[in-house]
Parts: C-alpha cells; structure tokens; sequence
C-alpha cells in the first residue's frame, strides 16, 4: 500500500466510508440507549460535507442512506441556551430537500419516520409523500398514522419495493401508557392485499391494535379494511421472499391462515394470533412450513370459540429447524416435543395433565437441544362454569397443591439436564420459598 502520510486526500474512499461508518455507528448507539425508540437524523456527519469534495461525496451517501426522522432535539443555541426543535420541522425540512434534490431521494435506502403525536394529520401526510419521493427505499419504520389517512398510506406503501417493512400503530407520544387507546391500523385482509405487492420483502412487523382486540366489540374502531387497493389475483409462491412475518394485535381468520400459507411457503419466523376456529388450517399451515420454521408463536385469543377436538393438537408432523416455540394449549400438546428434536425454548400453557406429561417427556430425555421452558399449568376447573357437572371442580388449596407438587417435579427432572424453569414461582423470591420441602 503506498504511503500516504498525514495527506487525507490521498485516502482511499473506502477506507474513508469505513471511518464514517464508525462514526456513525457510535453516535447512534449513544442515542438508543433510552427505552423509547429515537428518530434523529444523522447530524453527526453533517459538518463532514464541507471539508473538501472527496469527503463531501463520502459523507453525502451515508448521511442519505438511513435517514430517521420524528424525535424532537434540544440542542444549545448560540446564546447557550437550551433550544427545542420539533421532529415535525425537521421532517418538513427533509421533504423539502428531497423535492428539490431528486439525486438525494435516490440515495434514502432506510426511511425511519414517526410521528410525536397522531392528530397531526400533515405530519402523516408527509411520510406518505417521502415514501413516494424516496423511490430506492428499502427498508421503512413507521411509528404513528393519522386514522384519516389509513388508505393513503395503504396506498402509498403498495408503490414501494421493499424488503424489510415496521408499522406501529402508536406514535411517540403514547409510550407514557396510553397506546391502548388508538384505532387499529389496518385488517388482516389489508395486510395480506400489500404482502402481495412486495416480491422482494423479507422481514414484516405490525402492530395493528391492542393486544386482544375484537371489533365485534369495539364498533367505534373497526378495522380498517382498505378499498384504495386494486385487488390482484392470489398467486401461490408470490411472497417467497418472505422469511420473518410478526403480527399483533388483531386474530386472524381461517381463510387468511389459508392464504397466508399460498403466498409465503418459506417462513422462518411467525407470530400472531388466531381465532379458536383456525385449529384444521394451522394443523395445515405447520405441515407446509414444517421445513422452515425457526420461531414459532401463536396466541388464541377466542379459546371459547375453539375448532373440533380432532383439529387438536396442530403439530403432528417433523419440524427439524424449530428452535423456538411459543403456544398454548390445546393448540400445543406435551407430546409436541417429541416433533421438535431441535427445539431449545419452550413457552407452554396448559391444564395439569399437560404439565405431567412434559415431565415425563424431560426425563425420557425428548427434545434433548432443550435449554429453556417458560410454563404456566392451571386445573381442568380453572375456566369451567360453576354449574358444569363434567368437570371435577376443586378447591383452591387442592389446585396449589398440585401446581407445587408439579412445580418440584419439573424442577427435578429439568435439573438433571440444566434446563432453566421459568412459571409463577420464579416470579420472585416469596414465590420460590413455597417450593422449599420444608413448606
């Protein structure tokens, strides 16, 4: 390599781009550290542009290439006080850039945008124009939509050619407790309809509603079902690109497991939740994706409306790449284990017998890559009717009995193979001295 001395001009750009990237990296580490997402715009390496044209050029690409707006900034002025600048202006400010800019907007790869606050109806209507204007854009975040502009941003998302893709209902300024309190975003069938429209998308995140929402009994906020879109033809394999699908918020359908299953045969990662009548099609949904799964997560937020018995258990096929799984039953049995020889975490709920029968299980050495179980058992009783003569009801005493006793033996048999329990009395000490043989 030839030397180049204290002369910077001479420094290869690619050595430059590197000493840029680590730059940047440590100043946006610095800024994460708090536990509600930051939306400041690389600032950072601002004052880098106006070195000379090398350094220009450089500084210009990465300052461009991941652009994250929304957070207001206190920032000292030239008096030395302290002076606030709103995330809003600094948005306004960036759309008109890259109006005037059209080779800037071309060079925005990740667009991170939220909104403070969701009656901001023009702060929402910004995003949508950047996410027109930043055609090459591949990855986008979005934190908070204004409820009027739901089919705009449908919409405008449909144009895109992504492939990575966050939506989150609840804007910054919700993260004081209040997100429950939002409309949902978009139904189901919305989500599926834009799916369809990214061939390249690989990883895909939303937050449509508050955990366990139903807009059977939330007429005020119905799901918004989207008319903006043309509807294409369901063409089967036309989201293989799609690896990692996390919905929240809202139950899926039968019929939308079923598409779901069409379009993205490759899914690695998945979590959301069902309604109580997706038993038969989710039983179908794992034997297709049976070679590929990694995360498996599923919520029934309707037990009462539960499938037939014989739909139950859904997995009842091989899933050798499974590592991680999170269900409940009757979705998930005890004797699951033994079709998941790769599995390392378990989050389980189910009635006692099942608890016994995962014991078992443990002890017969099954699921030998297990490291980790998060598990919660109740009596048969637990949900039943006061005035239901099949079940064997019990008293309270009775079923704290039972869940010690069933709490010792899992921490038997998983102490044998440095297996980590976690249930009700790991919560805290108090709770761990129950378990103590002198009790």
């Amino acid at each position: 390599m030839q030397y180049i001395g204290n002369d910077l001009s001479k420094l290869p750009l690619e050595l430059l781009d590197r000493v840029f990237d680590h730059c940047e990296r440590r100043h946006l580490e610095s800024e994460q550290e708090s536990d509600v997402p930051t939306f400041f715009p690389n600032h950072h390496l601002h004052s880098l542009l106006f070195v000379c044209k090398r350094w220009h050029a450089v500084a210009e690409r990465r300052l461009y290439t991941s652009v994250s707006l929304g957070s207001d900034r206190t920032v000292t002025s030239r008096d030395g006080r302290p002076k606030k600048i709103k995330g809003k202006d600094i948005c306004e400010r960036f759309l008109e850039t890259v109006q005037e800019n059209t080779h800037l907007a071309f060079l925005v790869r990740e667009l991170r945008v939220a909104s403070d606050n969701a009656l901001r109806r023009e702060e929402t209507s910004m995003h949508i124009r950047l996410f027109g204007l930043c055609k090459n854009a591949e990855k986008i975040v979005l934190y908070g939509c204004h409820s009027d502009l739901f089919d705009e941003l449908a919409a405008g998302l449909a144009k895109t050619d992504l492939v990575s893709l966050q939506l989150y209902r609840y804007n910054l300024g919700m993260y004081d407790g209040s997100m429950w309190a939002t409309p949902p975003m978009f139904s189901p069938k919305t989500v599926l309809g834009l799916l369809q429209r990214w061939p390249r998308l690989r990883n895909f995140h939303v937050d449509l509603a508050h955990t366990g929402y139903d807009e059977t009994y939330h007429p005020l906020y119905p799901l918004v079902c989207t008319d903006s879109l043309p509807k294409l033809p369901l063409v089967p394999g036309s989201c293989t690109a799609l690896k990692e699908l996390i919905v929240s918020g809202v139950s899926s359908y039968p019929g939308q497991l079923e598409q779901l299953m069409e379009l993205a045969p490759g899914l690695e990662e998945l979590e959301m939740a069902v309604r109580g009548d997706c038993g038969g099609v989710l039983q179908r949904c794992m034997q297709a994706w049976s070679h590929s799964l990694r995360r498996l997560s599923v919520a029934v937020n309707y037990p009462s409306e539960l499938s037939s018995a014989d739909e139950y258990p859904v997995i009842r096929c091989t899933m050798p790449k499974l590592r991680h799984m999170c269900m409940p039953a009757p979705l998930l049995s005890a004797n699951a284990v033994v079709f998941i020889p790769n599995l390392e975490t378990l989050e389980f709920r189910g009635d006692f017998s099942q608890g016994k029968e995962l014991a078992r299980l443990i002890e017969l050495s099954a699921a030998p890559h297990l490291r980790k179980i998060n598990v919660q058992f109740y009596s048969a009783d637990w949900h039943a009717e006061p005035h239901d003569d099949v079940v064997v009801h019990t008293t309270f005493p009775e079923r704290m009995d039972a869940k010690i006793a069933l709490a010792k033996e899992l921490r038997r048999v998983c102490g044998k193979r440095g297996i980590v329990v976690e249930d009700w009395f790991s919560r805290s000490k108090e709770f761990e001295e129950l378990l103590d043989d002198d009790f």
